[in-house]
């Protein structure tokens, strides 16, 4: 099977398949979030958490001691998705941990023995 008899050559089909983009080209473009906007805004795309939103969150997070975040989406009327809900916990829980934690590294040590 050579050029002559009409058939494609491995090379000109591998020259061909590598001239073409890997993905199809886009009509849209990928939304890009403000510069202003913080990660928390930027999780919730749609509305932002509200001090009430994350009180329920909490609420529901540390009464039940395990989250079902289908049920926080319906607490909040679905104004966040149980994904969204599961990614502003753990922001939350990062934020939590951290100024306890800090709060701790400026606490005086209490206690101390002078031996």
């Amino acid at each position: 099977m050579g050029e002559d008899d009409g058939s494609i050559s491995e090379s000109v089909y591998t020259e061909r398949a590598m001239s073409r983009p890997l993905t199809p080209p886009s009509d849209a473009e990928t939304p890009k979030p403000d510069e202003d906007t913080s990660a928390d805004d930027a999780l919730s795309m749609d509305s932002k958490w509200s001090l009430e939103d994350d009180l329920i969150l909490l609420e529901h997070v540390f009464k039940n001691h395990k989250a079902q975040w289908m049920i926080v989406e319906r607490e909040l009327q679905k104004k966040h998705t149980a994904s969204l809900c599961s990614e502003r916990w753990d922001s939350l829980k990062r934020k939590l941990l951290n100024s306890y934690t800090s709060s701790l590294a400026v606490r005086p040590t209490e206690n101390k023995c002078n031996i």
